[in-house]
């Protein structure tokens, strides 16, 4: 199912909505109804995808941590150092606001203490 062409586009139309949401509003105030409105999808399509909005965020913070670790391939932690770290922030800025909000906004503390 995860191959199909509709249950990838509804994916990314989820992700989306919630990258946009984030944007606007503390993460508690965001709902499955709003982001499924805000992604034009049922609500039923929406946890097809994802148990809960946390999920979701696990999701995006696993798939952030497998892109930043291909970014970083070839490093060695202990030579290498200073190019990571600088790789880290390469990486940071070029995820955007999105990626702000999450890891650095003091309201957005919740999402990182899960």
């Amino acid at each position: 199912m995860k191959e199909d062409a509709r249950f990838i586009k509804n994916e990314e139309k989820i992700i989306e909505a919630f990258k946009q949401l984030v944007l606007e509003m503390n993460f508690e105030n965001i709902t499955v109804k709003e982001l499924s409105e805000r992604a034009k999808i049922n609500r039923k399509t929406f946890y097809l995808h994802y148990a809960t909005i946390e999920e979701l965020v696990k999701s995006l913070e696993i798939k952030y941590c497998e892109e930043y670790i291909k970014f970083i391939d070839g490093l060695d932690i202990f030579h290498d150092y200073k190019e990571i770290i600088k790789r880290f922030y390469l990486f940071h800025i070029q995820k955007g606001e999105f990626m702000d909000k999450l890891t650095c906004a003091p309201n957005y503390e919740y999402i990182r203490n899960q």
